[in-house]
């Protein structure tokens, strides 16, 4: 809760840490690919969440979604759209 009663929704939530171990161990191009697209994907699912938490008449305009710096690095194009 912020000065003035608004809120800023956060949320920390990382259900893909299994892909980022995934592509962190294997050195095979297809297998890295295939991590990094699943790294993607979830990561525009957790941005299109997180756009719903945010309510005009309660909330800031905007949300925090934090995510390893490995889903960023793997995914950079994922956590741009986020801030459309």
């Amino acid at each position: 809760r912020l000065p003035g009663g608004r809120l800023l929704p956060i949320d920390s939530k990382w259900p893909a840490a299994a892909a980022l171990q995934a592509l962190a161990e294997t050195e095979d191009p297809g297998q890295r690919k295939a991590h990094r697209d699943t790294v993607a994907r979830e990561l525009r699912l957790r941005v299109r969440e997180v756009a719903r938490y945010v309510d005009p008449e309660r909330t800031l305009s905007l949300a925090v979604l934090a995510v390893p710096d490995a889903a960023c690095a793997a995914a950079p194009e994922a956590l741009a759209e986020g801030w459309g």
